[in-house]
């Protein structure tokens, strides 16, 4: 009995399964294009957990690469006797470095540039490989004497070669080679100024290194694995007594791998989202698609039933129709997701310090294919239950059968929970910190709810109000957005969340690249010189001044670090549990000021600011916001100062909001006149050039006379943010375009979807004399119009995105960037209209005949 029953139910499946497959015919290529709405988000989400998964093995199999040593210990003052005793007895091998900025002069073509020197006494990297052309004997090295190792790309900007000559200050290096990759470094770190590694013997010689020079100061140590422990130990121990007191910062390899790790996980975090929008979004597009591909077979299920067949098995015919060709969509995009994989890392090539090998990841083909289907099914599950309600009696009485309200299916709730829960599972599989993903996932609700209700009330709208004297194509086009099956709210909102993403990024981008855009403000300097001396002052003053360049701002630079806070030592606040005090102020050099006012790029927010103070301690200071919290204080709080072995005593008198723009000069710190001008002191000068030649010229004519002082071209880095703000945009927006592509296979399935009774409208236009021109005005503007709406609303609401990332992420003001909002609606209309175009080809020609002879 027990095999007749399953030989009966093998039976049954198999005619189920034929069933399936032979009522498929002639709609195979729409049901694939409806379950390909999940193909572009299945691509992203493989593509992302197969590169964090390689990244994440790379980190582990090159940990010590990352830092080129085991640890490294910085100063920003020359190491005390104490410090230099201290490090001496720390086992390993040890390579001193000090790392400055300076103008390098290239006698050949006769010009200068902004770099940043690293003089060395030994070869580095102790780990890992310094990559240069040509590559020396050995993978870790050091330049020769007299000799100099340099970036690439200044050799290709110069037109250098090895042998040419370089001047640092006074001293003259030859090229010995071009640096191409220095292990735990990316290309970004020789952007803003490109790197030049000289010998450290004879760096004084340059007359660069001077009182009030900033320059870092570097022990890099590396050690056996037989005293690795003690060297850790050793680090352990002082680094919250010892290391405080001497301003020492410390960098291990764990805590480069941490600081790696953070970053590239928050970079794929938020790319991983993007993908679960797509994913979310094929789903919404799945539960229209399917809903309208069961519209035209209602009739079959009823005739189905009429010859016997129970509304379980009609419905395990459709169900086993969807799943099947949802299995084979998750395997398209888990192709695409395997091809794209390897395209995301040489996107991220300049960003990532170390070379990415990728290896395929089965844990992230398994995650792609088994939630693409389950949001495949679950999508599809909620129109197909209302498969079991299609009665016999609709064969012979369709035209006057009622329709049954889903909403009133509990079943249908119970699927919607279903696919909720696995796309909230999902997340949480995906997100490594819960409260990122629940407030993901209530943003993402919240601006899908909007577009709904954006959608709904544009409905409402039209239907209620229609001019009569506009033309009839385009009330024809307006009516098609309200009219039954119109999927309106469906593609407002997928194709509305893409250019919700895709134009807050570009909001973001140009926000962020107004800051450094010196150009466009008339009044901002473009230069500053740096490390005056002040000696040096007065002549260069009135050296600028001949040459028509007048100073904008001359600035008194004075070094100093805390060393108390509301009378507790940075020892005490370093030890103390969740201490008010950020660790980095520990051990800072602040480069603080004193003036008479507050600089017009600030504003005093609380308190009074002092200009002039009666010249006895305790003196009265002026903080940025960015620092207050940081430092724990607020008004009237009290901060001891270590002047170069001098203490004095402060109290903040005034915080400022400050808007930290390029070429827009200001301090965290700044003192009042008459307090500290007796402290050794370096200046820091802006001047505005006309334009880049006038600034080639002036580095130039700066060179011979004032060989230590450092010249930023502004604009320099200018291009160079833009450059890097160019390539993480166009990461982020090749992943945010897998929305927009999403929303326009929605788009296109709705259409197909709608196909029969766009039909049905052409033919009853043509029967009544309408010319084929007509209808395809009309379906022209219909298109237009969704993608411009669509585009409105996604752009509104990435106004407010950007605003709130701007204002509360990265504190500076948002400014509407309607030019590039403009580019983006206008595309996505274009791109709605050419979907529409290609996906009702035909319609417009259909003669009247076609339908009738159907009939």
């Amino acid at each position: 009995m027990k095999n007749r029953t399953h030989s009966l139910l093998g039976a049954e499946a198999g005619w189920i399964a034929r069933m399936a497959w032979r009522d498929s015919r002639g709609k195979r290529l729409l049901l694939l294009l409806f379950t390909s709405s999940v193909i572009f988000g299945i691509g992203a989400i493989v593509a992302i957990h197969s590169l964090r998964e390689n990244l994440q093995r790379i980190v582990e199999e090159q940990t010590r690469t990352l830092l080129g040593a085991d640890v490294i210990l910085e100063t920003r003052q020359p190491p005390s006797p104490q410090l230099e005793a201290f490090t001496h007895t720390l086992p390993g091998n040890k390579v001193r470095e000090m790392r400055f900025r300076s103008m390098a002069v290239f006698p050949g073509p006769g010009e200068s540039r902004f770099v940043q020197v690293r003089a060395i006494d030994g070869p580095l990297p102790f780990y890992g490989r310094m990559e240069t052309d040509p590559m020396g004997p050995d993978e870790a090295r050091m330049p020769g004497p007299g000799k100099a190792i340099i970036e690439e790309s200044l050799l290709l900007q110069m037109d250098l070669s090895p042998g040419d000559p370089i001047r640092l200050g006074e001293k003259t290096y030859t090229i010995e080679a071009a640096l191409i990759r220095m292990a735990g470094e990316s290309e970004v770190t020789g952007f803003f100024a490109p790197r030049i590694y000289i010998p450290l013997e004879g760096v004084e010689e340059t007359g660069l290194i001077q009182q009030g020079s900033i320059i870092r100061y570097r022990t890099i140590i590396a050690t056996s694995e037989e005293h690795l422990p003690v060297l850790k130990e050793s680090i352990r121990e002082n680094r919250g007594t010892f290391f405080v007191d001497e301003s020492v910062r410390v960098e291990t390899v764990e805590g480069r791998r941490r600081s790696l790790e953070r970053v590239l996980n928050n970079l794929l975090d938020f790319l991983n989202l993007i993908g679960f929008i797509a994913l979310l979004l094929g789903g919404v597009g799945i539960i229209g698609a399917v809903n309208v591909y069961l519209l035209g077979k209602r009739d079959t299920i009823a005739i189905l039933r009429c010859l016997g067949t129970s509304s379980r098995t009609a419905f395990s015919i459709y169900l086993g129709q969807i799943l099947a060709f949802g299995m084979f969509g998750a395997l398209i995009g888990t192709g695409l997701g395997i091809g794209i994989q390897f395209v995301i890392p040489v996107l991220l090539a300049s960003f990532l310090p170390f070379p990415v090998d990728m290896h395929l990841s089965p844990s992230a083909i398994a995650t792609g294919l088994v939630f693409g289907w389950l949001v495949v099914g679950s999508s599809a599950l909620i129109p197909l239950l209302g498969i079991r309600n299609v009665s016999p009696l609709r064969a012979i009485r369709a035209s006057i059968e009622p329709p049954r309200r889903a909403l009133k299916d509990p079943f249908v709730w119970i699927a919607g929970g279903v696919l909720f829960a696995t796309l909230m599972i999902f997340t949480f599989h995906q997100s490594r910190r819960p409260e990122i993903a629940l407030a993901f996932v209530g943003g993402l609700i919240a601006a899908l709810g909007i577009l709904a209700f954006l959608a709904w009330a544009l409905r409402a709208t039209l239907k209620r109000f229609q001019s009569p004297s506009s033309p009839y194509a385009y009330r024809m086009a307006l009516s098609n957005l309200f009219r039954p099956n119109n999927r309106t709210l469906l593609l407002i909102t997928t194709l509305g969340m893409g250019v919700l993403m895709v134009n807050t990024l570009l909001q973001v981008r140009e926000g962020l690249l107004d800051q450094v855009n010196i150009e466009s403000m008339e009044d901002a300097a473009n230069v500053i010189l740096l490390d005056v001396q002040p000696d040096q002052k007065d002549e260069l003053v009135r050296f600028l001044t001949e040459e028509e360049l007048p100073p904008h701002d001359l600035l008194p630079v004075v070094t100093m670090r805390v060393a108390a806070i509301k009378g507790r030592t940075m020892r005490e606040w370093r030890a103390m549990e969740n201490s008010p005090v950020s660790r980095w102020i520990t051990t800072w050099e602040f480069r603080n000021t004193y003036r008479d006012h507050v600089l017009d790029n600030a504003e005093v927010v609380s308190g009074e600011f002092v200009a002039v103070h009666d010249g006895t301690e305790p003196f009265p200071v002026s903080l940025s916001e960015n620092v207050v919290d940081d430092m724990g204080v607020g008004i009237g709080d009290s901060i001891t100062w270590d002047v170069q072995g001098v203490e004095i005593q402060s109290v903040v008198s005034s915080i400022r909001q400050v808007n930290w723009q390029a070429g827009r000069q200001n301090f965290n710190v700044v003192f009042p006149l008459n307090t500290i001008e007796e402290a050794p002191t370096v200046y820091a000068i802006s001047v505005r050039t006309p334009d880049r030649i006038e600034t080639a010229r002036l580095q130039n004519a700066l060179m011979p006379r004032f060989p230590n002082i450092s010249l930023i071209d502004l604009s320099l880095i200018f291009a160079s943010v833009e450059e890097i703000l160019g390539k993480a945009g166009f990461v982020i927006n090749f992943m945010a375009g897998f929305t927009i592509a999403t929303g326009l296979v929605v788009l296109a399935g709705a259409i197909l979807g709608s196909r029969y009774q766009r039909l049905q409208e052409s033919v009853l236009f043509r029967t009544l004399g309408a010319s084929k021109r007509f209808i395809q005005t009309v379906l022209t503007l219909e298109f237009i119009l969704l993608g411009t709406v669509a585009g409105l609303a996604g752009i509104l609401l990435s106004w407010i995105a950007a605003w709130a990332l701007l204002t509360h992420v990265f504190n500076i003001a948002f400014q509407l960037q309607l030019l590039s909002s403009l580019f983006v609606l206008v595309a996505v209309a274009a791109l709605t209209w050419l979907t529409g175009w290609l996906t009702s080809r035909g319609i417009a020609g259909q003669p009247p005949l076609v339908i009738l002879r159907k009939e």
